[in-house]
């Protein structure tokens, strides 16, 4: 059966001049006015020459000067706080290992803090110190609820039972 297309099926041949051509106009142009391009080196000569005696550095080896290694404040103890802080909170629904938790991220924590206060350059997670202290608090309170809770419960079932 045929729909409307070309007679003897599938799509025909290509159009009559040979298919499609390049396009007019000469693709992209020619180079711009001027010269254009990537011509050679800036007016000045680029770089200048390297300093005498070089970068610095090791003899020899020319490398950037090496001074004094002031990097980031220590963070690790504000980071063990608010782990273990965190970790305190979830602890409380699930075991009762958010005790230990909570008051290890209690005790880490107002060090930290402390110590982030006293040379705030060489320590710092002042902020995440007092995140894990708050969230140990957290934590241990939780568990004390869930003791109690379960204590509770646990002895009104004793007291139903007798």
């Amino acid at each position: 059966m045929n729909y409307g297309g070309p007679p003897g099926g599938g799509y025909g041949g290509p159009p009559p001049g040979g298919g499609y051509g390049p396009p007019g106009g000469g693709g992209y142009g020619g180079p711009p006015p001027g010269g254009g391009g990537y011509g050679g080196p800036p007016p000045g000569g680029g770089f200048g020459p390297p300093p005498p005696g070089g970068m610095g550095g090791m003899p020899g080896y020319g490398g950037a000067p090496m001074g004094p290694m002031m990097g980031e404040p220590s963070k690790g103890l504000a980071i063990a706080a608010l782990v273990c802080g965190i970790l305190a909170i979830p602890g409380a629904c699930c075991c009762y290992s958010s005790i230990p938790l909570g008051i290890a991220a209690c005790i880490m924590g107002p060090i930290a803090m402390s110590k982030a206060k006293a040379s705030p350059t060489t320590h710092g997670g002042r902020n995440m110190a007092m995140a894990g202290l708050i969230c140990g608090i957290v934590g241990l309170v939780l568990t004390i609820f869930a003791v109690v809770f379960h204590v509770s419960t646990a002895l009104m079932d004793e007291v139903q039972h007798h």
